[in-house]
């Protein structure tokens, strides 16, 4: 099946870059169909130290800004469009079907740890993707390094 639209969601680590492959290979080649995304977690609301706020809102800048670099570099290797790259920010499950169902997607790509513990199948986030959103979800199992 050709998906008309396609949101790959990554979380910038080194299976990235596999996993936009796999999303791009399900477009066949229509990039223009082809979103990535990444989502940034927000941090603590609350502090025990309002000194601290400058502090935060710096580190919190500076890492929106490496993170939107890496992005672009990421989605670039697989020719994604600059307009089709999203830094998101919240939760990442929340957000990703948000954009998945405001862009109109039809597939879902992300990765799955596979680690056990709470979600024995997938990761948390994968979990809840799969749960929550209102179309396909493709999960990738990531390899762990002893895995390979």
């Amino acid at each position: 099946m050709k998906y008309q639209k396609v949101v790959v969601a990554i979380d910038l680590a080194s299976a990235s870059e596999e996993i936009l492959n796999i999303a791009r290979n399900m477009t066949e080649g229509n990039l223009d169909s082809l979103h990535a995304v990444y989502v940034m977690e927000l941090p603590p609301t609350s502090l025990p130290y309002e000194g601290y706020l400058p502090l935060l809102e710096e580190a919190q800048a500076r890492i929106s800004h490496d993170s939107a670099q890496l992005l672009n570099t990421l989605a670039e290797r697989v020719e994604i469009p600059l307009s089709n790259q999203r830094l998101l920010r919240g939760h990442p499950a929340n957000e990703i079907c948000e954009y998945a169902s405001r862009s109109d997607a039809q597939l879902v790509v992300l990765g799955s740890h596979g680690t056990p513990g709470e979600k024995m199948l997938l990761g948390s986030t994968a979990n809840k993707v799969v749960q929550q959103a209102n179309c396909d979800v493709l999960t990738v199992r990531v390899r762990r390094e002893k895995d390979t």
